[in-house]
């Protein structure tokens, strides 16, 4: 198994809250990962995920739906 190189990889954060963003990317950091783009709206996320120029290697979603409550 390869494992990713934290000087080379480019990695994307998608997440509506920001502590979580800031969280994210400071443990990140802390694992030698410095090409981190944190993203709070899917709208900038897309543009970053679509350039041709900067390809991304690994993507961290938010995907916690908030419908109706569990009873």
């Amino acid at each position: 198994m390869n494992t990713l190189d934290p000087q080379t990889v480019r990695i994307v954060l998608l997440d509506d809250d920001p502590f979580m963003l800031r969280l994210l990317t400071l443990q990140l950091a802390q694992l030698g990962y410095s090409n981190v783009s944190p993203c709070h709206m899917s709208a900038k996320a897309l543009e970053q995920v679509t350039d041709p120029q900067m390809p991304v290697d690994l993507i961290f979603l938010d995907i916690v739906t908030h419908g109706p409550q569990a009873r």
